[in-house]
């Protein structure tokens, strides 16, 4: 099909949470080549802020991926181009940029996990992505920074994800929610368990309005 589609786990963020009605900023890494203009050029039509940004040479992050039987098969990536070569580093015009926002959210792909325990100093929420290749040592090293974690868990039975849920759940007040593919998805908050599957029409978790703004990291 040859199309570039403009994504990744916290720019996806930034655009559902504006499809909401809500205002969403987005802070990462840009290359100089034509995904990166690419990406650039959809944010400003959506008006996503990127005003904090940062640029520099060489690929945008990117991924190569085809369909198969109607899904989606990742045939490989450059590992996040520049922005795992240049990862950002909090200035204090960002921070105070952020302290205006309601709630964070990053990712493991997003190289940003030297900033985690720095975010958690300005007292916004933070909501961390762990995908579905984490190992345990960056579990162990990211899950007490993230007041919401997310787990993609298919290669778990439903067993299996219920207990790893439990072991990495690290205070009360943290919610953590693993997704199995098809299958029901398992949210921990201060009950026990509350399974959610796809035949649900609404999302797990809606923004409300009275969220005014939402800064992502990628």
């Amino acid at each position: 099909m040859n199309t570039m589609y403009p994504g990744g786990n916290a720019l996806n963020f930034s655009v559902f949470a504006k499809e909401e009605g809500v205002d969403a900023a987005f802070i990462g890494v840009f290359g100089d080549d034509e995904e990166a203009q690419h990406v650039q050029n959809t944010l400003r039509k959506l008006e996503i802020d990127i005003s904090h940004c940062r640029y520099h040479t060489g690929e945008n992050g990117c991924a190569r991926v085809t369909l198969q039987d109607g899904e989606r098969v990742f045939l490989g990536s450059n590992e996040g181009g520049v922005t795992r070569l240049h990862p950002i580093m909090l200035s204090e015009d960002d921070k105070e940029y952020i302290r205006g926002f309601d709630i964070i959210h990053t990712g493991l792909y997003s190289h940003t996990g030297h900033l985690l325990s720095e975010l958690n100093t300005l007292g916004i929420p933070l909501s961390f992505d762990f995908s579905d290749d984490f190992e345990h040592e960056q579990v162990e090293r990211y899950i007490r920074n993230a007041d919401y974690a997310f787990f993609s868990c298919s290669h778990l039975t439903d067993e299996e994800t219920q207990h790893f849920i439990r072991a990495n759940r690290k205070r009360e007040s943290q919610v953590l929610i693993a997704t199995r593919g098809g299958e029901r998805s398992s949210p921990m908050m201060e009950q026990p368990f509350i399974f959610k599957t796809r035949r649900l029409s609404k999302p797990l978790i809606r923004w409300e309005q009275a969220i005014p703004t939402l800064p992502l990291f990628c």
